[in-house]
C-alpha cells in the first residue's frame, strides 16, 4: 500500500506569513529590469519578438462589445484577454499617443506592453508562492523554503517573468493544478469533488493560455485515483468537465471560430515538428536538449539534487511522486519529441524540479549529521549560484536588463561615427538589429516593400542591404562586402551563432541537410572569407550574455566590422 503523505502536510499557523513575504520578494526581483527593451524615442518595437505581435492580436478583441475572437490561435486566448484589459486601463490612466509626436504612438504601446509585463511578473511571483505552498505541505518548512528559493532565484523564470508573453501565466496555472493535486492527497473528507473541479479549472486555464498546460489535468486525476473511493470516477469526470469548460471560457474561439482555431492549432503542431529555421538544426534530441535548458533555467546542482530524490526510496513509497510524474513524464515526452526546443518550454518541468529540490533540502535538514550539514551547504551554494546559475545569474541578468542594451550601445556608436557613413546589414533586420532608424525591428507582418522603404530612408548612417530583384534581402551575401562596400558591417549573435554552428558541423555536406539551410551555410562561409579579407573587427557589444536563444533576447552580442582603408 502507498504510504501516507508526510506528516508535515498540515503546516503550522505561523507559516502563513511566509508565503506572502516570499511572493513580495519574488515580485521585487521580477520588477528589477522590467522596463528592458520597450519602444521609446529610438525604436518603435520591443526587443522581444513576440510582445508586439501579442499586443496587436489582443487589440482584435473587444469583450465589452461581444467580440471574443482575436483571429489568432497559436496560443490560447486568456493572456490576450488580460493584455487587452491592461491596455484599456493604461489608455485611460496612462500614456496616450500625441499626433504631433511621430513616436508617441509607439511609446504608448510600450506602456501597454508594460501592463502585460507586470501581469507576467505577478504570475511569476505567484508561482514562487505556489511552489512554496506545495513544498510546505509535502515536506515541511525546510522543504517549502528550499523549493521556493530555487524558483525565486531561477534565471529562466525570473527573466521571462519580465516579458508580456504567455509562459509565466500558463506555468502559474500548472503550479496551481499541482497544488490542488497535492492537497487532494491529504484525503480530507467531503472536499474531493470541490478539489477535482478546482484542479480541472486550473488545468483548463493553463491550456487556455498555452495548450500544453492542459497536461496538468493528469496530476489532478492521478491524485483522485490514489485516494478516491466510491466517488473516484465521478470526481475524475467532474475534473475533466471543469477543464473543458475553463478552456472554452479562456479560448472561446474554439467554438466561435472553430475553423480559425483548427488552422492555427494544427499549424503549431506541424511547426513544432518541422523546426524553427536554423535555430535547432543539428542539435541533440529534445530529450537531451531540454536537460540543458533546465540547467540554464535553474542550475546544474539544483537539477542533480532534485533528480537524486528518485534513488534512495522506491516510487511506491511516495504518493506525491506519482502525482508529479503523472504530469512531468507526459509533458517531457511531448516537448522532447518536438524539433523546437526553446528554454521556455521547460518552465512547467522546472516547477516539478523545484518541488523535488525542496524535498532534497528537507531530507538533508533532517539528517543532523556532518554529511547532512555539508549537503545543506551544497544546497545553499546551488541556490546562490556558486556553481553557476541560481541567484548570481539572476542578479547578473537583472543588471543587464536594467542597464543599456547592446543594440542601443551599437546604435549610439554608429550615431557618433556615422556622419556620411554607411552600415551594412547581413540579413533582414529585426529585433536583434541595432535601431539605426525607428522601424528597424518591424514585425514580419509588415510587407517587405515597406520595411525596405524605411531602411532606404535611414541617414547618418545610411543602411545598405543586399536584395534580390523582388526586394527580398539575401542573407550573408558576399556581394555586400565586395560590391556594395558599406563603411561598416554589423550583425548579431542571433544571426551568426546558428549558421556558425552548422558550418562547424559541416551541415551543408550531410545527405539529410535542409537545402535552404545548406545554401545559407555556404553563403555564410563565402561571406566570412571575404569579410576577413576586406574588413577588420572594430567593436563588439554584449559580453557575458547567454547563448540560449530565448535567454539571449536580453543580451545578444553585436559585432561591428570596419572596412579596411587602402
Amino acid at each position: 500500500m502507498l504510504n501516507p503523505i508526510s506528516s508535515s502536510s498540515t503546516p503550522p499557523t505561523w507559516t502563513k506569513a511566509i508565503g506572502p513575504a516570499i511572493f513580495l520578494l519574488a515580485l521585487l526581483v521580477r520588477l528589477w529590469g522590467i522596463g528592458w527593451g520597450l519602444p521609446d524615442q529610438r525604436k518603435a518595437f520591443s526587443y522581444h519578438p513576440d510582445e508586439t505581435v501579442n499586443w496587436i492580436y489582443s487589440q482584435q478583441l473587444s469583450p465589452l462589445k461581444g467580440d471574443f475572437d482575436p483571429g489568432f490561435y497559436n496560443y490560447g486566448t486568456l493572456f490576450l484577454f488580460a493584455l487587452n484589459a491592461g491596455t484599456e486601463v493604461m489608455s485611460a490612466y496612462g500614456a496616450k499617443a500625441d499626433p504631433k509626436e511621430p513616436m508617441s504612438e509607439y511609446r504608448a504601446i510600450g506602456s501597454y506592453l508594460m501592463a502585460g509585463r507586470v501581469l507576467s511578473a505577478l504570475a511569476g511571483a505567484g508561482l514562487v508562492w505556489v511552489i512554496f505552498a506545495i513544498g510546505l505541505r509535502l515536506f515541511g518548512i525546510a522543504g517549502g523554503l528550499g523549493a521556493s528559493a530555487a524558483a525565486l532565484f531561477s534565471p529562466g523564470l525570473s527573466v521571462h517573468s519580465r516579458f508580456a508573453t504567455v509562459d509565466m501565466v500558463a506555468a502559474l496555472f500548472v503550479g496551481l493544478a499541482l497544488l490542488v493535486a497535492v492537497r487532494r492527497l491529504e484525503n480530507q473528507p467531503g472536499i474531493g469533488l470541490k478539489l477535482a473541479l478546482l484542479g480541472g479549472v486550473f488545468a483548463g486555464l493553463s491550456a487556455g493560455t498555452k495548450y500544453s498546460g492542459g497536461i496538468a489535468l493528469l496530476a489532478v486525476l492521478t491524485a483522485e485515483f490514489l485516494v478516491g473511493e466510491k466517488d473516484r470516477w465521478k470526481n475524475m469526470s467532474a475534473a475533466v468537465g471543469a477543464m473543458v469548460a475553463a478552456f472554452i471560457l479562456a479560448t472561446p474561439g474554439v467554438l466561435l471560430n472553430n475553423a480559425g482555431f483548427m488552422r492555427d492549432f494544427t499549424y503549431e503542431l506541424r511547426h513544432s515538428n518541422a523546426g524553427h529555421g536554423m535555430v535547432f538544426l543539428g542539435t541533440a534530441s529534445g530529450f537531451l536538449y531540454h536537460l540543458g535548458n533546465l540547467i540554464e533555467c535553474l542550475s546544474l546542482p539544483i537539477l542533480v539534487l532534485a533528480l537524486l530524490m528518485f534513488l534512495p526510496i522506491k516510487l511506491s513509497e511516495r504518493r506525491h511522486w506519482w502525482v508529479l510524474a503523472a504530469f512531468a513524464v507526459p509533458y517531457y515526452l511531448s516537448i522532447g519529441q518536438a524539433e523546437i526546443k526553446f528554454l521556455r518550454y521547460v518552465f512547467p518541468l522546472a516547477v516539478v524540479i523545484c518541488i523535488l529540490f525542496g524535498e532534497a533540502v528537507s531530507r538533508i535538514h533532517k539528517t543532523k549529521t556532518p554529511a547532512g550539514y555539508a549537503a545543506m551547504v551544497l544546497a545553499f551554494f546551488a541556490v546562490s549560484g556558486f556553481f553557476g546559475g541560481g541567484a548570481a545569474k539572476t542578479v547578473m541578468n537583472s543588471v543587464f536588463m536594467a542597464g543599456r542594451d547592446p543594440r542601443d550601445a551599437a546604435a549610439d556608436y554608429f550615431k557618433e561615427v556615422g556622419q556620411g557613413k554607411s552600415v551594412g546589414f547581413v540579413s533582414d533586420p529585426w529585433f536583434y538589429t541595432p535601431p539605426l532608424y525607428p522601424m528597424t525591428g518591424a514585425v514580419r507582418a509588415v510587407p517587405i516593400a515597406q520595411r525596405n522603404q524605411w531602411a532606404d530612408q535611414a541617414a547618418d548612417p545610411k543602411v545598405i542591404e543586399s536584395r534580390d530583384e523582388n526586394g527580398n534581402i539575401i542573407s550573408w551575401d558576399a556581394r555586400l562586402v565586395t560590391d556594395l562596400k558599406p563603411d561598416f558591417i554589423v550583425y548579431s549573435s542571433f544571426e551568426s551563432d546558428d549558421v556558425e554552428r552548422l558550418s562547424n558541423l559541416k551541415y551543408q555536406d550531410r545527405p539529410e541537410a535542409d537545402q535552404a539551410a545548406a545554401d545559407t551555410v555556404r553563403r555564410y562561409e563565402d561571406f566570412k572569407t571575404k569579410l576577413a579579407a576586406n574588413y577588420t573587427p572594430e567593436r563588439e557589444f554584449g559580453f557575458g550574455g547567454s547563448a540560449t536563444h530565448d535567454m539571449m533576447y536580453i543580451r545578444p552580442r553585436i559585432f561591428v566590422w570596419k572596412r579596411k582603408t587602402t
